[in-house]
């Protein structure tokens, strides 16, 4: 099995790539942004990455898959919240930027790889990382939720069109990541619930990025274990 995790110098992202390096025959390939921070990370572990950059075709990527691959795993795990504020402060810039990250580069390796498996005959897993935004609209979360929702209901049509596809959504919860960080600084007249996500930070109620990676590592790549389209890390479970 061949597994491409996107997002892979984040919080979550290291630590499934961490995880998933533990695993006997697979291959990992980590796509990352940021040369300097990835070194920093991997340097030291022999993990193939791939470089992101903007509106990237991904062509390159598919020369990375090791030949004789029966199975490839796309991990979604690449999101920006950015930017928190309200609909007609965004800068045309910053829509384009969250375009591009958040919709453009996973539906175009989406699009792909699924050209890529059927010709080579390759199984594909799709494990998108979900976010209750996807379903309820916060303030100042315009760009995350609208971007979340749109891969979603993308990837339920590529289940409809393919069901010998593995492809599951998990809401893994909020999480002890840089991401939080910049939604707890988010002034109270922007997002009227930052109060509360300030107490998940003070109250030791966010799940550690370790946890998570070794629960959708044990769940859904070293075995497939999903019984839904959707699913979610239970709130009252044990981090």
């Amino acid at each position: 099995m061949t597994v491409i995790l996107t997002g892979s110098t984040g919080g979550l992202g290291r630590n499934l790539a961490y995880e998933i390096q533990k695993l006997e025959k697979l291959s990992l390939i980590a796509v990352y942004r940021n040369q300097e921070k990835f070194r920093s990370i991997f340097g030291e572990t022999g993990i193939t990455g791939y470089r992101l950059h903007e509106n990237d075709s991904f062509r390159d990527i598919l020369k990375l898959i090791p030949e004789g691959t029966s199975e490839v795993t796309l991990i979604i795990n690449s999101f920006s919240i950015e930017p928190l504020k309200p609909v007609g402060n965004y800068r045309s810039e910053e829509i384009d930027a969250m375009i591009d990250a958040n919709i453009h580069q996973p539906v175009v390796l989406i699009n792909l790889l699924a050209a890529y498996v059927k010709e080579h005959g390759i199984r594909l897993r799709i494990i998108n990382l979900d976010s209750g935004a996807a379903d309820f609209p916060l303030k100042g979360w315009g760009n995350y939720c609208a971007s979340k929702a749109y891969i979603n209901a993308f990837l339920e049509v590529f289940q409809l069109e393919n069901r010998d596809f593995r492809i599951v959504s998990i809401d893994p919860g909020v999480m002890d990541t840089e991401m939080q960080e910049k939604i707890r600084m988010v002034p109270d007249d922007v997002f009227d619930m930052v109060s509360e996500f300030r107490k998940y930070k003070e109250e030791n109620v966010l799940r550690s990025p370790a946890f998570v990676a070794g629960y959708i590592v044990d769940r859904y790549i070293g075995a497939w274990n999903s019984t839904a389209f959707r699913e979610h890390i239970d709130i009252n479970t044990v981090v």
